[in-house]
């Protein structure tokens, strides 16, 4: 099976998910002003809209997985 590489770090995977880190917590949920709600689950969270990237990028709790 090949290997595919990687999205550079903050990019969009091929799925168009970036995947954050939570550096404080292991499972929270997030709830964006817009309503839009999106789960921490062992401290990685995916970002697959623009409005929660640019939310989580924003935060210092939160850092992009190579």
């Amino acid at each position: 099976m090949a290997k595919t590489n990687p999205a550079p770090k903050g990019e969009p995977s091929a799925d168009g998910a970036v995947v954050y880190r939570d550096k404080c917590f292991l499972s929270r949920v997030l709830v964006l002003p817009s309503g839009e709600v999106a789960r921490v689950e062992r401290s990685q969270v995916a970002a697959t809209s623009e409005a929660l990237r640019e939310y989580l990028a924003q935060h210092a709790d939160f850092e992009p997985l190579e």
